[in-house]
C-alpha cells in the first residue's frame, strides 16, 4: 500500500506511509506507540527545523530528505 502525502518532507512522508501500511491490522496502542517514537525520531531531523524556519519565516521550506 503507498499512500501520497503532498508538500511535507522526504523522511515524514515516508515514515508516515510505513505506517499507515503497518498499523491496518494493529491495535490502537500498538500504533499509537509506533506512532509517539516515529514522532520524535522525525521531529530530529534537518527538515524539521527547515520547516519550522521556513513557516516563521512565511516562506517555502527547502527540504533536503535529512
Amino acid at each position: 500500500m503507498f499512500v501520497l502525502i503532498a508538500g511535507g518532507g522526504r523522511t515524514g512522508a515516508q515514515l508516515a506511509s510505513l505506517l499507515v501500511a503497518q498499523n491496518l491490522d494493529s491495535t490502537i496502542d500498538d500504533g499509537l506507540a509506533m506512532e509517539r517514537k516515529a514522532f520524535v525520531d522525525v521531529v530530529r531531523t534537518e527538515d524539521a527545523l527547515e520547516g519550522i524556519q521556513a513557516f516563521f519565516q512565511k516562506r517555502e521550506p527547502e527540504f533536503k530528505g535529512r
